[in-house]
């Protein structure tokens, strides 16, 4: 719908405060709107400039979570900021709200809130039932979706909120703006993860480009212009009322392809309708306010209602029936051509079996005031709305062909060009629209140069990606979550910043290393990891909050990466999990090479081996938890607990080797189904090596494997071990090495543990 104004005067550009009423003076509705916009302007900013493009705060922190199947998911309750504009989910379990201090539909809910709502109540939007989202597209089976939010900004008057007009008056006074918002999916998008780049999302720039229509206007003179009022020599302007003109795109789609309508009242002459007592006959609440701001026989309408305003789908365009179209007694108004599509399906009118309309969908008439020749600015025949079969809009011809609207105005269309990176071509979009104001006084309007839309203006925030049948949360909380990190941290890393790809690990690992060192801090939640962390540079600390820290690999790969060609310095990773799988090769869930100075403590590491048809058989990968190669000096291992099947290996093949300068492997838990400790292959340790105080359980190769050779001096101890049903208990094959104090635990079928 479109508001009843006499203009539109805000502009950012101005950079104007505030608007201050003086004595004595008119007041003019555009004026009070162009204040309503700066204040509207500045808490948009205000809020974009803070939180950034989409947050979630925590007060609401369940706000448009994506849970529940993956085939009929559904949306949290609560608030989200999506480019400074509020968008709130208000299920219809309701809360006292002590901070707000109002009965609230987006309060988080407790056990007991949900207890005791209402059968059915569970605080929650199923999907399907979006309050804004008729209809919306059934989900795909086994696909890989991006699940997005969609916002933007509806007028409503009272011909959508009967509210509106107080019994009082009887009239309405005022008109409102709506956020609304609708929760959709971007489908064919592939394997992807939170920090994957928008241009590398098919389908997804295209998604969330905002329109290319560019719109100039001018004045001109045409010589037929039928305006026997005027005087010839006039120029500008030649209508003989102030006027505020809309102009809307109807059929969107590329230049020549396209189609607009336009009003010289922005489109409010228009009326609810009550019946639809035929495809062309249509009963409605008013005619019109006076003779010239109503329906006349003639005139091209369109026939709308909320349900193709929220789904961005156009009306559809009828002429009223010359001689006879409009029935003052009853308020029926006929329409010509085809009549209009009356049932339950997607884009036709319902109605109930008295030809009632239904209330809540808002079904109304628009009038539009495009009617007989549209003459191009040579004056030649462009289209005639008046000719047999004419659709009613005007189709939107190519670039620098201008099109005479009436009273010497000129309008001239335009697309700007979309980034060159861009796989699709500009478009207008339906629901385009731009207004500007015409003048008596001095013959003037508004001059457009080649402006975008007014409206309608959508925003765009990432919430979810499912993937294999898991949801993955892309949301950011706001604020960011200290916890006990205190100033220890250097940089803090937050779940929702890492899976969203704006605050990553590995972008926190990178900007300490620039800085000389420093500690990432990771706090408690899921971190799905795209690709291997690689921590490299000199003293560099990733610390998590526990267990409930957790890393979770999005395909079969490393989830860290320490060193490598060159050396890293003083590394320390601790209090963390991490879960990872392989599906061919031997990979590990760590991987160590060439490091000075190592401290991994308090980890819990899963490598769980699968299998892959590559096309010539099953091949079956090898998991092992963390691997060590090339040169590590100074390296302790210290109360971790990993699941794989080789726990801490050294080299794996004949090209790769391992030397070790003072290193433990201490108080570490291991179930391994083939080797809990295996520095085989070409090993090589110097000083100390201590394997002590370990717990390795269900390896059927050996709990301890050491071959290898050692230097002079060299002091091997493996002691206070625990290897429970493992089929070899400790093989070791290198001199210098003390063996003390092991238990072996026999296994069921009475074997030893040799």
């Amino acid at each position: 719908m479109s508001f009843d104004l006499s203009r539109k005067t805000f502009d950012a550009l101005d950079d104007y405060f505030g608007v201050v009423m003086q004595q004595g003076r008119v007041q003019l509705d555009a004026d009070w709107n162009t204040m309503v916009d700066q204040v509207s302007r500045r808490l948009q900013a205000e809020s974009l400039d803070t939180f950034g493009p989409a947050v979630v705060p925590r007060v609401t922190p369940e706000g448009f979570l994506i849970s529940g199947p993956v085939a009929a998911f559904e949306i949290g309750p609560g608030r989200i900021y999506v480019d400074g504009l509020l968008a709130e989910n208000h299920t219809e379990a309701l809360k006292w709200d002590a901070r707000l201090a109002e009965i609230s539909g987006t309060a988080r809910l407790s056990g007991a809130d949900i207890d005791a709502a209402p059968s059915g109540l569970t605080g929650t939007t199923p999907y399907a039932d979006q309050p804004y989202f008729p209809n919306p597209p059934d989900l795909p089976a086994g696909e890989n979706l991006l699940v997005y939010l969609d916002v933007w900004q509806r007028d409503i008057t009272h011909l959508q909120d009967a509210d509106l007009v107080d019994s009082a008056v009887g009239v309405d006074t005022t008109a409102r703006r709506q956020t609304v918002w609708q929760v959709r999916f971007l489908d064919g998008v592939g394997a992807i993860d939170a920090a994957t780049d928008d241009e590398d999302i098919p389908g997804w720039l295209e998604a969330i480009h905002p329109s290319s229509a560019r719109l100039s206007t001018d004045t001109g003179d045409l010589t037929d212009d039928d305006n026997p009022c005027l005087l010839p020599p006039q120029s500008g302007y030649k209508g003989l009322e102030n006027q505020l003109y809309r102009l809307q795109v109807h059929d969107g789609g590329p230049l020549g392809t396209a189609t607009f309508k336009w009003s010289r009242d922005n489109a409010i002459v228009a009326s609810r309708i009550s019946a639809m007592p035929s495809g062309n006959e249509i009963v409605v609440d008013t005619l019109g306010r006076d003779d010239v701001l109503s329906f006349h026989d003639g005139d091209w309408v369109e026939i709308t209602d909320d349900h193709r305003d929220l789904m961005g789908l156009p009306g559809e365009i009828r002429r009223i029936q010359l001689g006879g179209g409009i029935d003052g007694a009853t308020r029926t108004i006929t329409l010509e051509g085809d009549p209009l599509p009356i049932g339950s399906g997607a884009g036709e009118f319902p109605v109930d079996g008295s030809d009632q309309t239904l209330p809540e969908r808002n079904t109304r008439i628009i009038r539009w005031d495009q009617a007989g020749i549209v003459f191009r600015e040579d004056e030649s025949e462009h289209t005639n709305l008046d000719s047999a079969g004419s659709p009613g809009v005007i189709e939107i011809p190519a670039a620098g062909i201008r099109l005479f609207l009436e009273k010497g105005i000129l309008v001239d269309f335009d697309l700007e060009d979309v980034v060159a990176e861009a796989s699709f071509d500009p478009v207008f979009k339906s629901g385009d629209h731009w207004i500007f104001s015409a003048r008596v006084n001095d013959a003037s309007i508004d001059i457009l140069d080649r402006a975008p839309p007014e409206g309608i203006h959508h925003h765009y925030a990432k919430l979810a990606i499912i993937d294999n049948g898991n949801i993955i949360d892309c949301r950011t909380l706001w604020p960011p979550e200290m916890g006990d990190k205190g100033c220890a941290c250097t940089v803090c890393v937050e779940p929702e910043g890492h899976n969203n790809g704006t605050a990553t690990i590995q972008q926190a690992v990178d900007q300490v290393v620039a800085a000389g060192g420093g500690t990432v801090c990771l706090s408690v939640g899921r971190y799905e990891v795209g690709d291997p962390i690689r921590i490299a540079g000199d003293s560099v600390t990733l610390r998590g909050q526990g267990w409930q820290t957790m890393l979770v690999a999005q395909k079969p790969l490393e989830l860290i990466e320490i060193g490598g060609e060159a050396p890293a310095t003083d590394i320390t990773v601790d209090n963390l999990s991490g879960i990872t799988t392989v599906t061919n090769g031997a990979r590990p869930a760590v991987s160590v090479q060439n490091v000075f100075g190592l401290d991994i403590s308090q980890c819990f590491f899963t490598n769980v081996a699968g299998e892959m048809d590559w096309g010539d058989g099953v091949r079956r990968g090898t998991s092992l938890g963390i691997k060590f190669g090339g040169l590590v000096v100074l390296a302790r291992l210290e109360d971790c607990l990993l699941i794989a099947e080789r726990g801490i290996v050294g080299p794996a093949s004949e090209k790769e080797f391992l030397a070790t300068i003072d290193c433990a492997v201490k108080h570490c838990m291991m179930s391994c189904s083939e080797v809990g400790i295996g520095f085989t292959g070409l090993s090589f340790h110097l000083n100390r090596l201590d394997l002590s105080g370990n717990y390795i359980t269900r390896s059927k190769f050996a709990g301890i494997a050491l071959t290898g050779a050692t230097g002079g001096g060299t002091a091997v101890a493996i002691e206070d071990n625990l290897l429970t049903r493992c089929r070899r208990g400790i093989g070791a094959g290198v001199s210098n090495v003390r063996i003390l104090k092991n238990d072996l635990e026999e296994r069921k079928s009475g074997k030893g543990g040799g």
